[in-house]
């Protein structure tokens, strides 16, 4: 029986990052709606749909949020615990900048980037 995944290491322009349990990964491709009539399913149509990561950091005194904040043209490896790597190429952090949750030291982050591949 093989192992299903339940860990990520994330690592961001080669530097391990303090990830939490729940990162997700989304390699992007086409997204894809439903076209309905008023007398049937039509089809449907297609979209681009970027690649993302989304994590949760652990927050520490070595903890550059700036930095990450700031990331523009970065190399994101996701490594997963049941042996898939997947490398996300001139990767940017999007939404609003970082927030710090002072109550658990968690900083949630969301980055996307131009193509994602498996290694």
């Amino acid at each position: 029986m093989s192992q299903i995944t339940g860990r990520a290491l994330i690592k961001i322009n080669g530097n391990l990052q303090k990830s939490r349990p729940g990162a997700t990964i989304r390699l992007g491709g086409f997204s894809r709606t439903t076209q309905l009539g008023d007398d049937s399913v039509h089809g449907y149509s297609e979209a681009v749909s970027s690649p993302r990561i989304e994590a949760t950091f652990s927050h520490d005194k070595n903890t550059n949020m700036t930095e990450l904040d700031n990331l523009t043209d970065a190399s994101i490896i996701f490594e997963t615990d049941s042996g898939k790597t997947y490398i996300m190429s001139e990767s940017w952090r999007s939404d609003d900048p970082a927030t710090l949750n002072t109550q658990d030291g968690s900083i949630p982050y969301v980055f996307e980037g131009i193509r994602c591949e498996e290694l």
